[in-house]
């Protein structure tokens, strides 16, 4: 159903309670990342092609996908068309500008109607990764779309060897890069848990066993996110660096589910230097 501006209302269910962080890291000079946040969808994208290209790559996937979602009912069916959609657009884009084979990868989290009841799901495009905390274990719920992820499950080399990989950059999928795309979904069950969105500057950086503990010492997903980001810049960090936490909820009454979430969005850049501040 949608409310007197158009917009679409999700039924009350599942709601996202998220904040993010980023930073440019400590070698690029622009930061090629970009994320979103609102109560039905969060997404970050970690874009590519230099010379600012990346970054309208992934600013142009955040936007729309935000655009959209806010716009229309989304079933589960809809979303392999609508990641087609995205790519298309990046692909226009850069055909508009002159900068043919920009692209960005994706991962993000989105409330969709399915069968009589919302779900939460998460999807994915290259190596930006989404792990799922639920009480004290955490996993990574997507697969890289990477030459090294392929080299680690053909058996060639090790998850420790893939880490310091010499084509450890090398992705195999990405919105704009190709005709066509198939993102990964992952249907998440119909229980609270506590999500991180991020690329791989934080990914590549932090280890799993840290990241698992900062997600736990952290209520506020707005502490949690900048302190991800801090962790990361403590060694040289060469990529940019994004963390998106997302809180997803079921069954509690809506009213409360927005209050927190109000207080919990973040949708600009934050200053993670602060964090580490006296």
């Amino acid at each position: 159903m949608s409310d007197a501006t158009g917009r679409y209302e999700m039924p009350a269910g599942v709601r996202l309670v998220g904040a993010g962080a980023t930073h440019v890291g400590g070698v690029r000079e622009h930061n090629e990342d970009s994320f979103s946040v609102t109560h039905h969808v969060c997404v970050v994208a970690d874009g590519m092609g230099g010379h600012r290209a990346g970054e309208v790559a992934s600013q142009l996937v955040t936007q729309l996908l935000v655009d959209h979602v806010a716009a229309h009912e989304i079933d589960i069916a809809d979303l392999p068309p609508l990641v087609s959609r995205l790519n298309d657009a990046v692909n226009r884009k850069g055909i508009e500008n002159g900068t043919q084979g920009m692209g960005t990868t994706a991962v993000g989290v989105v409330v969709v109607a399915n069968g009589d009841t919302p779900s939460a799901v998460v999807f994915n495009v290259g190596d930006s990764r989404c792990y799922r905390l639920s009480g004290n274990a955490m996993d990574q719920l997507t697969r890289d779309h990477s030459h090294v992820q392929e080299l680690v499950e053909a058996g060639r080399i090790t998850a420790d060897e893939a880490i310091t990989h010499p084509l450890r950059n090398v992705i195999t999928r990405s919105l704009g890069c190709d005709a066509s795309v198939e993102a990964d979904f992952h249907v998440l069950p119909a229980e609270d848990c506590r999500l991180l969105l991020c690329s791989d500057g934080l990914s590549g950086e932090v280890d799993d066993a840290r990241l698992a503990d900062i997600l736990g010492q952290h209520p506020d997903p707005a502490t949690a996110a900048a302190t991800l980001v801090a962790a990361a810049l403590e060694g040289r960090a060469p990529d940019n660096v994004t963390a998106l936490v997302v809180d997803v909820g079921h069954g509690r009454p809506v009213d409360a589910v927005l209050a927190a979430a109000d207080r919990g969005v973040v949708t600009e850049e934050i200053d993670v230097d602060e964090i580490n501040a006296p």
